[in-house]
């Protein structure tokens, strides 16, 4: 039996507990609320862009890209692709990733620079819950067409990744190409249509430059001849005058059987000079008793006559612009590489520029390009270090040699690194830029191997996350 003091107290307690369980639900009120938001909202996962870029395209397609998805508030990485590896095994154990890889393909199917690694780094981490889409980018009228970005897609299915949909081949740029990638990414990942504005091509603008002038500048060499050709430009085009440091002249024409074809030429002169030069090396097709010159090369530096047109596009090439004025620029290059470096050179012809050239080829006697212009700029300090290296001439030869400016080395251009790395981390401590232009078989795979030796993977991938690192390769 209950008496009445004790149902008292038993209501004063019940009443005890009830406020007790109030209090702490309002003191808890807020963890359990972002507790079961937590629990009911989806999680937005990080996006990880790679990209592996040899003049740029590739790159630029992967900050548009980063740009759109950030706008749509997705949480986004860009980093070169032979930086993936390292970077994802560094997040291993958080939230799953989605990986966009946007690869080009040079040479002969082989990996950008900033790729070149990749593939032996997948091991560094685990693949297994990481989706991805692979854009690779290439060129039909060439063997191997996207082989390294096709390569890149398998080895990571190998891996353990699932691709959000198949490996998405470009065709030159082609924009049909590039918004069907788009479209297919934004219905895989439940986004908003992304913009294809900055991504798609126009009609391209094509214009006829009467050749003024050809001059052979190598007679003799043991190499295949280099020409120096003179362009005027149409008065009446403004855009065909519409170039700086770096752009590229594409040159339209057709083969034997009237397809189009396309040759790609980085510009030795600037827009206000009033003209279009190009260096161009004979190319051939067949050698021997029935040669034939390339197609490009042959119209230029043998068919066409003065006064005669050519079919050029200009190219816009941001990845292989000019740093700003106050930046040192150390310029390495070989061949006609020194096209692009030449016009960086006559760009930066203003008070306080430093520029540093190394450049290389075969013969001190026959190759020596453009020496009274480099002589007259060393001696005027628009050129502060000028290094020459060629192959074919004895370290003996060299060094009685006076007729050449600048200091002379026997070998190629990385051997220069090799010897001047000293100075060369110098410059780099100061903000220095390296631009690489010339051939990619050879010079260019040399270089950025000397600079890795010599400077380490984790500083030259730096440098180019930082866009301190460019390259204009072929």
């Amino acid at each position: 039996m209950v008496t009445g003091l004790g149902l008292a107290g038993a209501w004063q307690a019940t009443l005890l507990l009830l406020a007790w369980l109030v209090l702490t639900g309002w003191c808890y009120r807020r963890p359990l609320s972002q507790r079961f938001e937590r629990q009911t909202r989806p999680t937005t996962q990080p996006v990880w862009l790679a990209y592996a870029s040899e003049t740029g395209h590739a790159r630029s397609l992967a900050e548009l890209c980063q740009q759109q998805l950030q706008q749509q508030g997705r949480p986004v990485q860009l980093l070169p692709l032979n930086q993936l590896s390292a970077a994802l095994a560094a997040q291993q154990g958080m939230a799953p990733v989605t990986v966009l890889l946007f690869v080009s393909t040079t040479g002969e199917g082989d990996a950008p620079a900033n790729g070149s690694r990749f593939l032996s780094t997948l091991a560094q981490t685990s693949w297994t819950g990481v989706q991805y889409a692979v854009l690779a980018l290439g060129d039909r009228q060439y063997p191997h067409y996207c082989r390294f970005g096709l390569l890149v897609h398998e080895a990571l299915q190998q891996a353990g990744a699932r691709a959000l949909f198949e490996a998405m081949c470009v065709d030159d740029l082609n924009a049909g190409d590039i918004a069907r990638f788009h479209e297919q990414l934004a219905l895989s990942m439940s986004l908003q249509s992304l913009n294809q504005n900055h991504c798609s091509h126009s009609s391209p603008l094509i214009f006829d430059y009467p050749l003024i002038a050809r001059q052979q500048l190598n007679d003799g060499s043991p190499g295949d001849g280099i020409f120096e050709l003179t362009f005027g430009v149409p008065d009446d085009q403004p855009l065909a005058r519409q170039w700086q440091a770096g752009d590229i002249a594409r040159l339209h024409l057709q083969d034997e059987h009237g397809q189009p074809l396309h040759r790609d030429y980085t510009i030795a002169s600037l827009a206000d000079e009033g003209r279009l030069q190009l260096l161009v090396r004979q190319q051939f097709r067949h050698r021997g008793e029935n040669s034939q010159l390339g197609y490009g090369s042959g119209l230029l530096t043998h068919t066409i006559q003065a006064a005669q047109q050519a079919r050029f596009e200009i190219i816009h090439n941001p990845n292989f612009h000019a740093p700003a004025s106050h930046i040192p620029m150390i310029l390495i290059g070989n061949g006609t590489g020194l096209a692009g470096l030449r016009a960086h050179i006559r760009q930066r012809l203003i008070p306080g520029c430093r520029n540093w050239l190394i450049f290389g080829e075969r013969s001190a006697e026959h190759d020596a390009l453009y020496q009274q212009e480099l002589a007259r700029w060393l001696e005027d300090g628009v050129l502060g270090q000028l290094d020459l290296a060629f192959s074919r001439t004895s370290a003996a030869h060299l060094a009685m040699n006076t007729a050449l400016c600048g200091e002379l080395t026997h070998g190629y251009v990385q051997h220069v690194i090799e010897r001047r790395i000293g100075l060369l981390k110098e410059w780099i401590d100061n903000g220095a830029c390296l631009y690489v232009c010339g051939s990619q078989a050879g010079m260019a795979t040399d270089v950025d191997r000397a600079l890795r030796q010599e400077l380490g993977d984790e500083l030259v991938d730096r440098l180019d996350l930082e866009g301190r690192y460019r390259r204009d390769v072929y």
